[in-house]
């Protein structure tokens, strides 16, 4: 058994004797698991590990950073913050990779480059699988049959003008 095995099955033998105490305590039974941890913290029997801690923080912060926005000198409304994905030796001397964040309007013309690529390989894999899902309801919807819906992929309209509606709901 491997050692975070281990440790994850003490972790979750001391819930349960946690929950055992919390039975014995007097407390109404059956209960919510909500209604254990509240016990729980306020008896000062359970806090958060701190990796739990760090992990939503990094959650929020990344939420926080990829939402701001901001408008250019040009009046277009863009997000502040950039993300990619680079490589970074660890404090134990690994390689690693991680999520970098800058401000688009100070970061490093390689920063920008590698977050740009990364994003457009999520559009392109985000339209793969956007066309098997309509080649899967032209092919299989009885209520598709000889009305199939088209997707057009060149989407320069869309991008360049962007308040035009190009989708009638039969085709685009």
């Amino acid at each position: 058994m491997s050692s975070t095995t281990a440790n994850k099955k003490t972790y979750r033998v001391a819930l349960l004797e946690i929950r055992d105490q919390y039975q014995t305590s007097g407390e109404p039974w059956p209960a919510r698991a909500r209604d254990i941890a509240r016990w729980a913290i306020a008896k000062k029997l359970w806090s958060p590990p701190r990796e739990l801690v760090e992990n939503k923080a990094t959650r929020d912060f990344a939420d926080a950073l990829g939402e701001e926005k901001h408008y250019d000198p040009q009046g277009r409304q863009v997000k502040t913050n950039v993300a990619a994905k680079l490589p970074y030796i660890d404090k134990h001397g690994e390689k690693q990779q991680g999520w970098f964040w800058d401000d688009i309007r100070t970061a490093s013309k390689d920063h920008l480059l590698e977050s740009f690529k990364q994003q457009r390989t999520q559009l392109v894999g985000g339209g793969q699988s956007l066309q098997n899902q309509v080649d899967s309801a032209n092919d299989n919807n009885p209520n598709l049959r000889g009305r199939p819906i088209k997707m057009l992929w060149d989407l320069t309209e869309e991008i360049v003008h962007p308040a035009r509606e190009l989708f009638d709901g039969d085709s685009a």
